[in-house]
């Protein structure tokens, strides 16, 4: 198997981040876990729960969106990777 290394990625636009910004970085597992009866955790549900505890420590946000989600998903097992990273900025 030959890997191809000339595939040229483009750079998206500058954004600047100030202090008291939430940054959330999640995989789709996250967002589309299913209830028991097939709903979707969805993104705006996703949100609004990193929003609620926006004021925690970022590690806090990781663990309640996690546990937010088993919830959910009635406990059931997974169907697909849930990574999770939130990064907050900081007053210098």
């Amino acid at each position: 198997m030959e890997l191809t290394t000339d595939i040229e990625i483009r750079a998206g636009p500058n954004t600047p981040l100030e202090p008291g910004d939430l940054l959330l970085l999640t995989t789709d597992g996250l967002h589309e876990t299913q209830s028991p009866d097939d709903e979707l955790l969805g993104v705006e549900r996703m949100l609004d729960l990193a929003a609620q505890h926006r004021d925690q420590p970022a590690r806090t946000i990781v663990d309640e969106l996690y546990a937010a989600s088993r919830m959910f998903g009635g406990r059931r097992p997974q169907s697909d990777d849930v990574t999770i990273v939130v990064v907050k900025v900081l007053d210098p």
